[in-house]
């Protein structure tokens, strides 16, 4: 599936295979199909079960062989794969020409979905159309409209001043919405110029994933009269998935809200022959709500319902109190596996080699979207100097990080520090400005002004703790 594209026929028969695997009640017992596969292969917050529909599964791997032929050119495939399809143009200006190989038809098929999920990182902006290319915030809602009074103003290097690579904040407010224009004016401008370069809008470090992927062209292509959820349950899903539970106890919850459960109601609209009275109480009718909040017996011991309507076997107060206790014991062993404990031990970061410590910290506002940054300079674990700044046009909390840590590399300059630690309970921020590579995020630019200065010391690194260990600048912020 990674490298060809299967037939729609060999799809649908795994998928049967699958839905079979899944409802059945055991070995060679069928089950009831309770609902439609495409309802189980809504994502988990969307209310289904996140099952892989196997045809689109199948281009979002073939699009990471797209991405690779684009930001890899130099790669043998890639090269053999231009001279043959596309000597004068790009991968997206291919055609599928006569006679193609399996290989080629199958990378092709998937360009599509390649070009719907791109969008720019603004460097110079010479490259970016304002109104035809999607440079904003990465989503197709935020495409500008083209408007002929703006003839000025083509490219988005024409709202960029060129001497200290800011935005024309007067020319962005004249010329866009007042809500479009918040967004660029929170989108951070490198202080070295450099080229345009298109990346991944689903993702926030801008690289392929074949999830994100799969997940943009299941949305696209998704009826939205399919779905049933209503805005109070919204996030119920989301919830359900993140409780420490047993895994059946989460798919029971899945099944009755959806009433796709095997109450007697429900097994004589699928045409099994039963009597539809409650087999416990005999007053009312059995049906997802009965069971579980009317019914008087059922709900003291849904297994005991069980075991007497499938097996006709009555089970004692004994057996419930164990087969409970067997429950709890499993809900404690999830959450010992899951669960991790804080560390106790010293909350004192210590410098290594005599290096002096810079903490830093930010809290976002997101009402005013500005950010304020905490730095401490520790050396030896005595404070040196602090300082707070604000900053304003910062659209999320990640931004908010990357920036302390730009203001902090900024202190240690001022201070004429030689060999500095800065320090941070930000891993991903962290981990940005310890690689060395292009980085395609929203906060590339900042990342970029942060590698440029580490020449600026004969010794600098980056280090994550913990936030007992950066406690300081966390309070203070």
């Amino acid at each position: 599936m990674f490298c060809f594209l299967l037939p729609k026929a060999l799809c649908a028969d795994l998928k049967g295979i699958i839905a079979k695997f899944w409802w059945q009640k055991g070995r060679n017992r069928k089950g009831i199909h309770w609902c439609a596969w495409k309802d189980l292969c809504l994502l988990k917050e969307d209310g289904g079960l996140g099952f892989r529909d196997l045809a689109k599964f199948n281009v979002a791997l073939l699009a990471k062989q797209g991405w690779r032929l684009v930001n890899y050119p130099t790669s043998l495939l890639a090269r053999v794969l231009k001279a043959k399809y596309y000597p004068n143009s790009n991968f997206y200006k291919a055609r599928l020409g006569n006679l193609p190989s399996l290989t080629w038809k199958s990378v092709w098929s998937a360009r599509g979905l390649l070009e719907t999920g791109l969008c720019w990182r603004v460097g110079i902006g010479d490259q970016i159309s304002v109104w035809d290319d999607l440079w904003i915030s990465g989503n197709e809602e935020d495409r500008v409209p083209n408007r002929d009074n703006n003839e000025d103003i083509k490219l988005v290097s024409d709202l960029i001043e060129v001497n200290n690579r800011s935005w024309k904040k007067k020319a962005v407010r004249n010329t866009f919405r007042m809500h479009i224009a918040e967004k660029i004016l929170r989108i951070p401008l490198v202080e070295a110029a450099h080229e345009d370069f298109q990346v991944w809008r689903g993702e926030l470090t801008g690289e392929f994933s074949v999830r994100n992927a799969y997940k943009l062209l299941h949305e696209t292509n998704l009826d939205p009269n399919t779905f049933n959820l209503h805005a109070k349950n919204e996030n119920f899903y989301s919830k359900l998935w993140k409780l420490y539970i047993l895994s059946k106890i989460q798919i029971t919850v899945w099944r009755l809200s959806w009433n796709f459960f095997p109450s007697l109601v429900n097994l004589r609209l699928n045409r099994v022959v039963v009597k539809a009275q409650c087999p416990r109480c005999r007053q009312e009718e059995e049906n997802s709500i009965h069971i579980f909040q009317q019914c008087p017996t059922s709900v003291e011991a849904w297994e005991h319902r069980n075991q007497l309507l499938y097996e006709r076997r009555y089970m004692s107060g004994t057996e419930i109190a164990r087969q409970t206790r067997n429950y709890i014991a499993d809900l404690d062993a999830i959450k010992e596996r899951k669960l991790t404990l804080q560390s106790t031990g010293n909350t004192q970061y210590v410098c290594r080699g005599g290096r002096v410590a810079i903490h830093f910290d930010a809290a976002f506002y997101r009402q005013s979207s500005r950010s304020a940054t905490i730095l401490l300079i520790r050396n030896e674990g005595e404070i040196l100097a602090s300082q707070a700044v604000i900053h304003s046009e910062i659209s999320t909390s990640f931004m908010a990080e990357a920036y302390a840590r730009l203001q902090a590399v900024n202190l240690g300059i001022f201070m004429g520090l030689n060999k500095i630690e800065i320090v941070g309970d930000s891993k991903t921020v962290i981990k940005k400005c310890q690689n060395t590579g292009t980085d395609k995020s929203v906060i590339g630019a900042i990342v970029r002004d942060i590698q440029s200065r580490k020449d600026r010391f004969q010794e600098i690194e980056f280090y994550f703790v913990p936030k007992p260990k950066n406690v300081d600048a966390h309070v203070i912020t």
